[in-house]
């Protein structure tokens, strides 16, 4: 994620109209292209299978911010000042969480928050928060992902100088699935044989082979690219 880009990308949006906003700062500019300046350039993205169970994972957004106060200022500008923007602003243990109504932003990323290093941006305050501590924590912290041996290594022949890195924990990524999704089908087969009449056995879910039989037969997948 190039700053330079994010901020010509805004300015060329604002100049033809697409961007419209009524928010100021105090020199004149938008706040749009105020936290546009305010974003590093690094940035990730992390999808999971939740915590709390269900079929939708956890999604997160982390961008390495420049100035994460000011990216912050200039949200709290646009929000006072566009009416078309509405969030909700809760305090959890001394940090600001910005809920944002998802039908004018994403149904998946609803809630913001910022480090002292990192704008989070996630489908729950829940996500967010787990975010910041393992960020907080560091690599060598017990949840952080350069502590897991299957990532680490996945990922031990990326060189360095690799511009972004794909990670797939295809074993953890099936057996979420498997035991999410399967027994829906199951359910859902056997519900469709009942209205056709079918005089066939019906399917079993314990007849299904355990997800880690299989699972354990799959490797991680990494797709890095160089630019």
């Amino acid at each position: 994620l190039d700053a330079r880009g994010v901020t010509r990308l805004f300015e060329r949006l604002l100049g033809a109209g697409v961007i419209r906003t009524r928010g100021r700062m105090k020199d004149g500019s938008s706040w749009p292209l105020e936290f546009a300046r305010s974003v590093g350039t690094e940035a990730g993205v992390s999808v999971s299978p939740p915590r709390s169970g269900g079929l939708f994972p956890d999604v997160c957004v982390v961008v390495l911010m420049a100035d994460p106060a000011r990216a912050e200022r200039s949200l709290v500008v646009g929000l006072a000042a566009d009416p078309d923007l509405k969030a909700r602003v809760q305090l959890l243990r001394g940090r600001r969480y910005y809920r944002l109504d998802p039908r004018q932003t994403s149904p998946v990323l609803t809630t913001l928050a910022f480090s002292d290093e990192a704008m989070v941006i996630g489908n729950s305050i829940t996500v967010v928060e787990n975010t910041l501590e393992r960020r907080r924590a560091g690599p060598d912290g017990k949840n952080s992902l350069a502590g897991v041996e299957t990532y680490r290594r996945a990922v031990a022949d990326v060189p360095e100088d690799a511009s972004a890195v794909l990670f797939v924990d295809t074993p953890r990524l099936f057996t979420w699935g498997y035991g999410a999704i399967v027994p829906l089908v199951v359910s859902g087969m056997n519900r469709a044989r009942g209205t056709a009449g079918s005089t066939s056995p019906a399917l079993d879910w314990a007849d299904f082979p355990e997800a880690d039989v299989i699972a354990r037969h799959l490797e991680p997948a990494v797709t890095w690219v160089r630019t």
